[in-house]
């Protein structure tokens, strides 16, 4: 009798870490979409970056968008997810209470401090992953292991039609 409850505490811990991955995994795909567009639509990128090589006429990047979202997705992917769980981990570390303020300023701080790290660019990815887990953590919705993929998809299918209409452009 004891076991089948271990066993359902253990399933349903399971679950909740793997919806809980699946969410950050999502955010993470989510914030390189947004830091990429930010990136390309920034004036001066080009300026703020030192022996930055190409040279182009316009003033934005967009036509570099699909290959900036290449470059970026699987950076945040990796750190960003990591970097959120382990911010995770030493919030609940160090705030046993557990309230909802408390938690959100000691996460913001956590990963300013893992943005700080990787400089001015890493700041705005940081805060950007931030904000967009937070926003899909408000929506108490079960993410299951399409949410990232569909998040992927969506973020593949629209750089490959930015890179199609700027190339017949």
């Amino acid at each position: 009798m004891n076991h089948k409850h271990t066993k359902t505490t253990t399933e349903f811990s399971n679950k909740k870490i793997n919806m809980h991955l699946n969410r950050k995994l999502s955010a993470a795909i989510i914030a390189a979409f947004l830091f990429t567009l930010l990136f390309c639509f920034m004036p001066g990128i080009k300026e703020s970056i030192p022996n930055f090589s190409i040279k182009k006429t316009s003033p934005h990047f967009i036509d570099l968008f699909p290959l900036c979202l290449l470059f970026f997705t699987p950076f945040f992917l990796i750190m960003g997810t990591l970097g959120t769980v382990i911010v995770d981990l030493l919030v609940s570390a160090f705030v046993k209470d557990r309230s909802k303020k408390i938690d959100f300023i000691m996460s913001f701080i956590f990963h300013a401090i893992f943005g700080l790290l990787m400089f001015e660019f890493g700041m705005m990815g940081v805060i950007l992953i931030f904000i967009v887990d937070r926003i899909l953590s408000i929506r108490k919705e079960n993410y299951s292991y399409l949410s990232p993929l569909g998040c992927l998809v969506l973020s593949a299918i629209i750089g490959t039609l930015v890179y199609f209409i700027f190339t017949i452009v």
